[in-house]
């Protein structure tokens, strides 16, 4: 019996011995020097007490970060005086209360909130710090409080639902129009809502500074006109604006230039933005000596691009994300490799190349012919062969005539010549390699 009842006792030992223990997340805890917060098991965050919340980070998350995805609302209470770095960031929070005595969100605090679609900003913040509506993509207005006089950069970075931005009319700092945030003053662009779905929009003749990445991820942009007032353009001010097949420059802005809806220095020496709504083959003009940050970046419909020999500089990631890529270079490999090319740009290393390229392809110069005239048009300055070649009425060629003849971009009208014993007469381009670059062009039958 003493026996059985020993087996008895080692068999509970060992089974409590390997019962693996099961641990759970927190629900409760500290979050500042005089706040706890609790999470119920209906997923509501509560944090409660006085004074500031504490500042977390990327490398150190706030202590209900494991049950992000558990998260629903949040109910910040009465005494809560400041919102935490990344407090909530990746939280799939539906809902948020903010008390009246919270005088500032801190740097990414509701970034990667995904479901949050409406929150109220109370009227005693004054500061929201960088990215803290950054890829809340649920979200679809925001009104700013009169009592903000700090918005950092990059808040509404991939709001893609975000169609308006409203200030408060009392706002000393800033102030919006038609739903576009900009400052007091309307100098300054700050942000143009990603999810408006506005297909042209002409900038207010009032500005003159866009602001750092002021249109980023405006996908339903088609054009914009910047007019001569603008003097300044930040980074990746119209980055990832994938419907964008214009950006227009009024003729009299001394500081920037647009050519067919490509946006340049005034002296186009710089090549600042290719829209990202273009499609096809791109030539680059040969007063380009730097292609700018960013320049083709998320260009995914970008087929090909034809680099001048006068390109010395390619900023950084300026062909990011533009794949598969076929790259004309005009000069040599050595004087490819020669190029300052900065960092990210493995899309461009890894790009198809064809060096000591001539310039054109077949088919991208057009030709017509009417009484007496031959309208040559194509989309950049070269030098051609201008072939004229009589034949008998068995299609023999008697006759030959060519000429070296200089083309500028747009239509070159040239006169032509007939020679004389023919039956027809064609007309032909071709480059240095004899090639043609357009169809012939059959007179005189």
């Amino acid at each position: 019996m003493n026996k059985r009842i020993l087996s008895l006792l080692l068999v509970m030992v060992m089974t409590i011995s390997f019962t693996p223990i099961i641990s759970h997340a927190e629900t409760s805890g500290t979050c500042g020097e005089n706040l706890i917060w609790t999470l119920d098991d209906k997923g509501t965050l509560t944090i409660s007490g006085t004074g500031d919340m504490k500042d977390y980070h990327y490398t150190e998350n706030a202590p209900w970060y494991a049950e992000r995805n558990n998260i629903k609302t949040i109910n910040i209470q009465n005494g809560v005086t400041s919102i935490g770095n990344i407090a909530f960031y990746y939280c799939n929070v539906t809902s948020v209360t903010i008390p009246d005595g919270v005088t500032s969100i801190g740097e990414g605090a509701f970034r990667n909130c995904y479901d949050l679609a409406n929150i109220t900003i109370p009227n005693n913040v004054t500061s929201i710090g960088d990215f803290v509506f950054s890829d809340c993509r649920s979200l679809t207005s925001i009104n700013i409080p009169n009592s903000v006089k700090t918005i950092g950069d990059y808040v509404f970075d991939n709001c893609s639902s975000l169609t308006s931005i409203t200030v408060a009319e009392d706002n000393n700092v800033y102030m919006s129009i038609d739903g576009i945030l900009f400052n007091k003053s309307a100098t300054e662009l700050i942000q143009f809502p990603p999810g408006r779905e506005s297909i042209d929009y002409i900038i207010p003749d009032t500005v003159t500074t866009i602001g750092e990445r002021a249109f980023y991820g405006c996908n339903s942009l088609t054009s914009v006109t910047i007019p001569n007032s603008v003097t300044s353009i930040g980074d990746f001010m119209f980055y990832y604006c994938r419907n964008l097949t214009a950006i227009n420059v009024a003729e009299d802005n001394e500081v920037y230039s647009s050519i067919n809806g490509v946006l340049f220095d005034k002296s186009v020496t710089t090549l600042v933005k290719y829209p990202g709504g273009k499609t096809g083959k791109y030539i680059i003009p040969s007063s380009v000596k730097t292609i700018g940050n960013h320049a083709f970046a998320w260009c995914t419909n970008l087929q090909s691009a034809e680099i001048p020999l006068s390109v010395t500089s390619i900023g950084k990631a300026a062909f990011y994300y533009c794949r598969p890529l076929t790259v004309y270079y005009e000069g040599s490999e050595e004087q490819w490799h020669s190029i300052g090319i900065a960092t990210d740009n493995s899309d461009l290393n890894n790009a198809t190349m064809y060096y000591n390229y001539s310039g054109l392809n077949f088919g991208d110069i057009s030709m017509s012919y009417n009484n007496g005239t031959a309208t040559i048009n194509s989309p950049k300055a070269i030098s051609v062969d201008f072939i004229i070649a009589c034949y008998d009425i068995n299609g023999v060629l008697i006759d030959f005539q060519k000429e070296d003849i200089e083309l500028n971009v747009g239509d070159n009208f040239l006169p032509v010549e007939f020679l004389e014993d023919g039956n027809s007469t064609k007309l032909m381009i071709w480059d240095e390699k004899m090639c043609p670059l357009c169809d012939y062009k059959v007179i005189g039958l």
